[in-house]
């Protein structure tokens, strides 16, 4: 009985610290999926979807190193744009805040062929770093996906950090 009270403690103890740190995020997501070229305002940052394509190569480095996609994958470049749209610098969605669910299925950036071409951000400018107002970050972010991909059932996932929440916005491909 004495184990059980003193667990008990120590779970509204580990509990009660998580909910004064601020470590726990709560999530907020837009109440409508967006179509292809919708821009949406959080936090002072317009972001768009603004097209995406399906290739079979990844190249960087102004076309030197050409990268194949997987046998049975393809890559997906999802294009998007961030205007600070805000009186002050703020942080945009970076790379690492996108992602798409397909068939159920979530899917991450292809970091490991976008950090192996540093020089293709001359291509890209869509990195994490704050941007003073009015200005605009266009870019792209590469997901590996199958090949036989039906692109009207993927979702391109944003979060939108914030201190204590964050904000989600979702755009469909349809």
């Amino acid at each position: 009985m004495r184990k059980v009270i003193v667990l008990v403690l120590v779970a509204v103890a580990v509990a009660s610290s998580l909910g004064c740190t601020g470590k726990v995020k709560t999530y907020d997501t837009m109440p409508e999926r967006l179509s292809v070229g919708s821009p949406v305002t959080i936090e002072g940052v317009n972001f768009t979807v603004e097209r995406y394509e399906l290739r079979d190569t990844f190249s960087g480095n102004h076309d030197l190193n050409i990268f194949y996609s997987a046998q049975g994958y393809k890559f997906l470049y999802v294009f998007v744009r961030a205007v600070n749209s805000a009186d002050a610098r703020v942080e945009i969605p970076s790379q690492y805040d996108v992602s798409i669910r397909y068939a159920g299925r979530p899917f991450r950036p292809e970091v490991n062929y976008i950090s192996q071409e540093l020089p293709m951000y001359e291509f890209n400018e869509f990195e994490e770093q704050p941007v003073a107002p009015g200005h605009v970050r266009d870019g792209w972010v590469l997901f590996e996906v199958p090949a036989d991909i039906n692109t009207s059932n993927v979702s391109v996932v944003v979060e939108f950090p914030h201190t204590s929440y964050t904000r989600i916005a979702i755009w469909s491909l349809a």
